[in-house]
């Protein structure tokens, strides 16, 4: 209502609005949410000239969205109140805040576009002391010419990573490979961005004493998502295809031992100052059909085990595969669970169970995603994915989606 009314001009009944949602967000503690109710209401007071007031919410939705990381109201909440600081005359705070809005957006860009920005902050600084009228004609020409440029680059930015995005799917294990694995099985997979952190690894084996048929899966999360979590999703898909041709890897928990291990020497850093931190969460479960049996293990996910209408949690050690060199690493656990005939598997990531959405703008949860699965495990593999992508949705609503999306399900 207080949007609508703001949209309307009505300012002053959208205040009113506007604050009553501040105290709904705060009893709910939806930081979010708050976020976007501070920005709204210092807008409309800016719209009320009311620049004071306007300066108070902008800096108090500040505050927060640098609490939880959320770039683009960041650059939003900079960009008003840049506004607000032109409209009192203060440039040098002015300056401040547009130099932060073009730094936020220049992260999403190349460095050829940041340059580009950082050459007309350059020369922005410079011409600062001008006149105001000398100010505003290097803003209405210059910006003009950068964001020219920022627009151009960003397509070319988002061409290229169209293009990788053929490339990490190329890596993702083909429908021959799964039927080769699994009779039934589905993959829920739905990226956030336009390439992924998440990622899912299947290869046929065979157990290095008996020779007998092995089927091996992951599901992989990989720290951030877009092009970082690419990044090293597409390393985890290296270093996990080297498993297969070591000797010493023989159970699940040597997969992620050795992950563990290569990880950091594949990623290496010249100083503790620079030492990596990102890593990734993964269940990796390896099958004997024949002995009906399944090796699991985990690093901080689990693996779901329904059988008559029961849920089975096969937890995961509380630790990730890292990248970083100065943090104790323990050996993962590796768990031999007995099948049977029937059982369905999941194996997932976080994404799904994190996503905010529903009519209080909450996480979905690891319980209510336990009961969907518990409620709809009979149905068919390709209904059960359909179910999943549908709940999901009608879940997220209008809201942004916040992580990548990897679940597996295989029945036995």
């Amino acid at each position: 209502m207080g949007l609508l009314e703001k949209a309307n001009g009505n300012y002053t009944n959208a205040v009113v609005h506007l604050k009553e949602s501040i105290v709904l967000r705060k009893e709910i503690d939806h930081l979010q949410g708050l976020i976007t109710s501070y920005t709204e209401l210092g807008e409309t007071y800016q719209m009320l000239n009311d620049h004071t007031s306007a300066l108070e919410q902008l800096e108090k939705g500040l505050s927060l969205a640098l609490l939880v990381k959320t770039k683009q109201k960041e650059m939003r909440l900079h960009k008003l109140m840049y506004d607000t600081y032109k409209e009192l005359k203060n440039t040098e705070l002015a300056l401040q805040h547009f130099e932060k809005f073009f730094e936020i957006k220049s992260q999403l860009l190349s460095d050829e576009a940041a340059n580009n920005i950082k050459k007309v902050q350059t020369k922005f600084e410079k011409e600062k002391s001008e006149k105001e009228a000398e100010m505003e004609r290097f803003k209405n020409v210059e910006l003009k010419k950068a964001n020219t440029i920022i627009e151009q680059k960003n397509k070319d930015i988002t061409d290229s990573i169209n293009y990788a995005k053929r490339i990490q799917l190329g890596i993702l294990p083909p429908n021959e490979v799964l039927d080769n694995c699994f009779k039934n099985y589905f993959v829920f997979y739905k990226p956030k961005d336009i390439v992924s952190g998440d990622f899912y690894w299947a290869v046929n084996s065979a157990n290095r004493n008996t020779n007998e048929k092995l089927s091996i899966i992951a599901a992989v999360d990989c720290t951030g998502h877009g092009v970082p979590g690419a990044f090293m999703s597409m390393l985890g898909n290296t270093l996990l295809n080297q498993t297969i041709t070591n000797p010493e890897v023989r159970t699940a928990a040597d997969v992620l031992n050795y992950l563990n291990t290569k990880l950091p020497e594949n990623l290496k850093s010249t100083g503790a100052e620079q030492n990596i931190r990102d890593g990734m969460d993964m269940t990796l479960c390896i099958f004997d059909f024949k002995n009906m049996k399944m090796e699991f293990a985990g690093a901080n996910n689990p693996c779901w085990v329904i059988r008559d209408n029961e849920i089975i949690v096969l937890k995961g050690d509380k630790q990730a595969i890292s990248a970083s060199v100065d943090i104790e690493k323990r050996d993962f656990t590796n768990q031999i669970f007995d099948l049977k005939k029937n059982d369905f598997i999941y194996l997932l990531t976080d994404g799904f169970c994190d996503q905010f959405g529903g009519p209080k703008e909450k996480k979905f949860t690891y319980k209510r995603l336990r009961d969907l699965l518990l409620t709809n495990y009979s149905k068919s593999c390709e209904q059960q994915k359909e179910l999943l992508n549908s709940v999901f949705e009608d879940w997220r609503g209008d809201l942004e989606q916040i992580d990548d999306i990897c679940i597996i399900g295989i029945k036995v």
